[in-house]
């Protein structure tokens, strides 16, 4: 399970929201790339 900021309706940071996202496989001409800071 991965972390994502999602934007759900229009507005400033307060119609941010962090959210659990489910990351599935890539499809086919996709790829996965692994990136951190």
């Amino acid at each position: 399970m991965s972390k994502a900021i999602r934007v759900h309706e229009y507005g400033g940071p307060e119609a941010m929201r962090w959210e659990d996202v489910e990351i599935g496989d890539p499809g086919a001409c996709q790829v996965r790339i692994r990136h951190r800071a």
